[in-house]
This record gives C-alpha cells, sequence and structure tokens, in this order.
C-alpha cells in the first residue's frame, strides 16, 4: 500500500490544474528542484518528493566529479535531448557503475507532458475553466510544443547508441499504449492508460554488432551519400563522432547480459533493466520516455504506484537528479561541484545567501535614490545681504549680556554714521529725558541731572549710565 503523497505533492499538482495557464505554468523539462520545476508538467518535483519521503537525501547533480562518484549511490537522468551523448560522460558512469550496488535510471526524451497538458486543457469545458486561455489558444500552444519536440527529435538518426541500450528513433506515430507485461503491469489499469511511446530502447545483444556497425560504418565524406537505413537524409554531426566512439568500448564479445523487461506496452520496452558482472551487483535501468513520471503524467495513481516500485527497490545513499539539454560536465578535481565559477551561487548554501542578498542590495538602492519626483531648486543665502549684517551684530552684542553698552553702541551708530540726533534711535540713550519715547528705561537706570537756578544758558549734561557691573555703595 502506498503512504498518502506529501503536502508538497498535493499542492503541485492542484497548481498544475487549476492555476492560470501562462500566468502560472512552466515548461522547463526534467527539472525535479526549484519553483519552475514545480511549476512544469515535465518537471519530476513529484518524484523526488517520493523518493525524499522514502527516506533518500536528494542532490542536484550539474557535474559528474569524484566527488559525486562517492557519495550517490543512484543517478536519475532525464535529459531534454534524445539520448546522444558524449563518450566521456558514459566512461565516468560505467566507473561510477563498477563501484557495486549503484542504480542509474535513465529517462528517455521522446515525449513531451506539455503536449498533453494543452491538448487536455483544450478540451476542458468553458465553465470548468478558472483561466484566461481560450480554446484556439490551448491548441496553439499545443502545436508549438509538439513542433519542438518533432524538432529535437529530427536532430538525431534512426538509431541511437547507449553502452547498454540501443534506441529505435524510427519515424513512427506515437502509440497510446494498451496492452501492458512484465512485473509492474499490475499496477496499471490499461483501460485508463495515460503512457505513450514512439521511440524505445533495446537490450544490446552479441549478435547485434553486425547491425550497429553497418549501420554507423560511414566517413564524414561530404560526396558520400547518407546511409540508406536512414529515413531522411543526414549529415555526417559530431554527434556521429561521439556514436561511433561509444561503439568502438562496447565490448559485444564479453559475457551474458542479464536483462529484465520490467514492464512492456504493446510488445516493447516501456522499463528496461540492465545487469553486469562488472556492475557488482548495480543495474541500469531505462524507461522509454516521460509519459510515466512527470509530473502531469503523476495525476494518476497507477504511474504512482510504478515510480512507488521503483523506489523501494533504490540502494541506500544519496539520490542525484540530471537534467538539461546538454550533458554534464566531466571534472577530475576533488572539490566536484563546489569549484563551477558562477555556478557555485546557484548551489547550497550560496544559492540561499544570494537570493537574499539581492533582495538586500535592492531595497539598500531604494533607500540612497536622491530623490523622489521633480527636483525643486532651493534658496541659496547671498553674501550681499546687509540684513544679514544686521543680525550678526545684534547676536554679537546679546552676547555681550549688557543692554546698556548695546543701547549706547546702536545710538553712537546713529548719530556718527546715519548723521542722525533727533531719532528715537540716535537718543535711546538719553530715552528717559523723554519719558514717552518706545526706548524709554527704567528710572532707576538713568535719572536726569538737576536744573540749577540761574544757569538756564548752561550747557546740558549728558546723562551716562553706571556699568552693568560697578559696585553700588553702601550705607
Amino acid at each position: 500500500m502506498i503512504r498518502p503523497l506529501p503536502a508538497i505533492v498535493l499542492s503541485c499538482l492542484t497548481m498544475l490544474v487549476f492555476n492560470g495557464c501562462s500566468r502560472q505554468v512552466r515548461f522547463d523539462y526534467g527539472e525535479s528542484e526549484g519553483y519552475n520545476a514545480k511549476c512544469s508538467p515535465s518537471g519530476l518535483t513529484v518524484f523526488r518528493e517520493m523518493v525524499k519521503e522514502k527516506g533518500f537525501d536528494t542532490f542536484t547533480v550539474r557535474s559528474l566529479s569524484p566527488a559525486n562518484m562517492d557519495r550517490l549511490n543512484t543517478i536519475i537522468w532525464s535529459p531534454d535531448a534524445f539520448p546522444v551523448h558524449d563518450a566521456a560522460t558514459y566512461t565516468w558512469l560505467s566507473q561510477w557503475l563498477s563501484r557495486g550496488n549503484r542504480t542509474l535510471i535513465y529517462i528517455g526524451r521522446d515525449y513531451s507532458p506539455n503536449v498533453d497538458y494543452w491538448r487536455d486543457l483544450g478540451n476542458t469545458p468553458p465553465t470548468l475553466k478558472n483561466f484566461d486561455e481560450s480554446g484556439p489558444a490551448a491548441r496553439d500552444w499545443q502545436a508549438l510544443e509538439q513542433s519542438r519536440l518533432d524538432r529535437i527529435r529530427r536532430s538525431n538518426r534512426d538509431t541511437v547508441i547507449m553502452p547498454w541500450f540501443r534506441w529505435n528513433c524510427s519515424a513512427e506515430k506515437m502509440e497510446h499504449v494498451h496492452e501492458f507485461a512484465g512485473p509492474l503491469s499490475k499496477f496499471v489499469d490499461a483501460s485508463n492508460s495515460k503512457i505513450f511511446l514512439r521511440a524505445h530502447p533495446t537490450a544490446i545483444a552479441p549478435n547485434d554488432e553486425s547491425v550497429i556497425k553497418k549501420e554507423f560504418d560511414w566517413e564524414p565524406d561530404a560526396t558520400k551519400p547518407s546511409p540508406t537505413t536512414n529515413s531522411y537524409p543526414k549529415i555526417w554531426t559530431q554527434s556521429d563522432a561521439s556514436q561511433q566512439k561509444i561503439i568502438e568500448q562496447i565490448p559485444f564479445d564479453d559475457v551474458p547480459k542479464i536483462s529484465e523487461d520490467l514492464l512492456t506496452g504493446n510488445g516493447r520496452i516501456l522499463i528496461g533493466t540492465l545487469l553486469r558482472p562488472e556492475f557488482l551487483g548495480g543495474r541500469v535501468i531505462v524507461v522509454a520516455n516521460n509519459s510515466l513520471f512527470s509530473n502531469y503524467s503523476m495525476l494518476h495513481e497507477s504511474h504512482r504506484s510504478i515510480a512507488s516500485s521503483l523506489i523501494n527497490d533504490l540502494p541506500k545513499g544519496g539520490v542525484g537528479f540530471i537534467a538539461g539539454a546538454s550533458d554534464p560536465m566531466v571534472r577530475d578535481n576533488d572539490s566536484g561541484d563546489q569549484q563551477q565559477g558562477l555556478e557555485m551561487f546557484t548551489l547550497w548554501p550560496m544559492n540561499v545567501i544570494t537570493i537574499h542578498a539581492a533582495i538586500l542590495g535592492l531595497i539598500a538602492l531604494i533607500a540612497a535614490f536622491p530623490i523622489f519626483g521633480r527636483p525643486k531648486r532651493l534658496r541659496q543665502q547671498s553674501n550681499t545681504d546687509f540684513g544679514q549684517h544686521i543680525t550678526a551684530v545684534g547676536k554679537m552684542l546679546e552676547r555681550t549680556g549688557d543692554a546698556d553698552f548695546a543701547t549706547r553702541t546702536i545710538a553712537e551708530y546713529f548719530r556718527k554714521v546715519k548723521k542722525d540726533s533727533a531719532s528715537p534711535w540716535a537718543t535711546m540713550d538719553t530715552a528717559t529725558l523723554n519719558p514717552s519715547s518706545p526706548f524709554a528705561s527704567s528710572p532707576t537706570r538713568h535719572t536726569a541731572p538737576p536744573k540749577i537756578p540761574g544757569n538756564e544758558h548752561a550747557a546740558p549734561v549728558v546723562p551716562v549710565s553706571e556699568p552693568s557691573d560697578a559696585q553700588k555703595p553702601t550705607s
């Protein structure tokens, strides 16, 4: 009995079914980690979460290094390309398998879950749609994804060789599989099958040597016609050279290999496994295409049952996921994925630090932004404003703390500089003589001189204020 799916699986499936089409759906093929992978019908997020639920540690593999050779006991490879890979990649994988008790799961490319997604979306009644995509728009997207798959398919020959399997990629129509056999067929409901098949793998047998070498025995001569076994003209490419190197490394005269078809559809392999003595208990599992384990396919219980059965048989240890249109880089240093230039910022824990640092930097830039809106011209101080001089003199007089000194200074300014002897400003130091003056001071500070009888024509005596710090007489 299969345990209930974790919450992230249900949320992923709900996002695929109910979210608004092009606003949420992504089309990253084979990826198993990140937001885009969760929102992609072609992703492997659900499969990876099921692996985690079984207690395995999972890793995203960007390169094939000595570090990954030690920490990974299982590799799940879902490339966004047909199985035409570099000989160096297969050499690394063969060395990794020879360490014993290792499992390689290879998922073929000749299927696009995106096509089925848009087809089902276009057939959904409008009353059930929670999005803005109409039926014609969904069919346009379906045709676009189908065209992309056909373009990838046409870039390869009719036969593709791996060290353990050969693929028949002849131009045939996609078949809807209804007849199943093999140990895993008990999980499949043939009446409600959502499994499709076109290109299919076959285990390499010793008697295949002549057929394979005949298919690839030709030289890169532009004047020489293409092999007649191809259904369309081909020219010499770099992949042909890589295929010839792989064929040269296949030991056709080796001891017999043990192969088992875990699941077949319409008489052809859907899931096959291969064991060799040099694997020391390890095995290679090949899956025909992604119609079995993609996020969109995992909506069906039978597919989850098949995936759970495979996961239960995986060896204990780390599980690595490889995706992408190109082969992972083969590295000789022991640092593995840790020395990848700028790629190191996409790995744990740098990927978490990088995104937070980017957000913090964006906030700092916004905070340091000089202005918001149209610029304004500030009023500048003038060096010729006489009022500033008056203000400065006033502050200097205020700092003396002597009101009498300030009064005499202002009065003398008006009498000597302004030649003014009659205005209240010029007579403010004698203001006690005219009580109605606005500058009149307290009588205790300024006293009028006594009049002397008989001396009316004498010159008036100008009173002088006492210093503020003068010592008062004592009685």
